[in-house]
């Protein structure tokens, strides 16, 4: 934000796509190109049904544990995070991605449930809070939801 479109440069577009929610105190007017505000939604492309667990009755604040689909890999952070969330009060939803096994994190407590991918879109309305990278898609998609991250 607040960066100019370099004048020495043609562009290849006659606009630039806006993401960036109004909210965000960002008026899609700090370049001199034309944007186009755009709406963010959450990718999803998945097929893998919602753990029955998350579609039942809540008994605690539900907690999304995501490195987004570039950290799939990580498990030495996710177990870090997964055993400093894990003594709350919740019930912590942690996805190791597509191509991992659950396993791979060892055991971990009888409030955290692990699974190889979930479908963001269909996770954000049902948790409370999302713990997460930092990434584009997760940002955009928990405050396109109203969720704290």
């Amino acid at each position: 934000m607040g960066r100019r479109a370099p004048s020495d440069a043609p562009l290849l577009a006659a606009a630039l796509l806006d993401p960036v929610p109004p909210s965000m105190g960002h008026d899609g007017g700090a370049t001199t190109v034309p944007t186009v505000p755009i709406r963010p939604v959450s990718f999803s492309e998945s097929t893998a049904q919602l753990p029955d667990w998350l579609t039942a009755p809540r008994t605690q604040p539900r907690v999304n544990l995501t490195l987004g689909t570039v950290a799939f890999g990580a498990v030495e952070v996710l177990n870090r995070a997964v055993f400093a969330i894990a003594p709350l009060d919740v019930d912590l939803l942690v996805a190791v991605g597509p191509e991992r096994e659950p396993a791979a994190l060892g055991a971990v407590p009888g409030n955290v449930h692990v699974e190889r991918f979930v479908a963001q879109a269909d996770v954000l309305p049902l948790v409370d809070i999302v713990v997460h990278h930092g990434g584009t898609g997760t940002v955009l998609g928990t405050f396109a939801a109203g969720y704290p991250s």
